[in-house]
């Protein structure tokens, strides 16, 4: 069971001004995310989620999204349920403006591997 952890000496405090940091996860051993994660998405992300019809695509996107709201949550100081995201115009998300963040980032992922940053 794949679970999704982070680094313990990362600064979650730290303000994030003109400062990147790039998480990566490789999906190539093909172990199954933590049923928990399931519960972190929203209604939009679970409607996209059942869309997929293979089990390797859904945990694809069930890991990408999972590992977005846990690394969110933590700058945030809230559990990665709680985190709100809007999708812009073009179909981008971001966070809402209930969080009242400048914090900015992007989810990316090929074959194997997703990165967020």
């Amino acid at each position: 069971m794949l679970n999704i952890q982070l680094h313990q000496q990362a600064d979650y405090n730290r303000p994030l001004k003109q400062q990147a940091k790039l998480w990566l996860c490789d999906l190539s051993d093909g172990e199954p995310i933590s049923p928990q994660c399931f519960t972190w998405l929203d209604h939009i992300e679970t409607k996209r989620y059942e869309q997929f019809a293979s089990t390797r695509l859904k945990n694809r996107f069930l890991t990408s999204h999972a590992l977005q709201r846990l690394v969110l949550s933590k700058y945030l100081n809230i559990a990665p349920q709680q985190v709100e995201l809007s999708i812009g115009q073009k179909g981008k998300p971001s966070l809402s403006p209930i969080h009242e963040s400048t914090l900015h980032f992007s989810l990316s992922h090929s074959h194997n591997h997703i990165a967020l940053l």
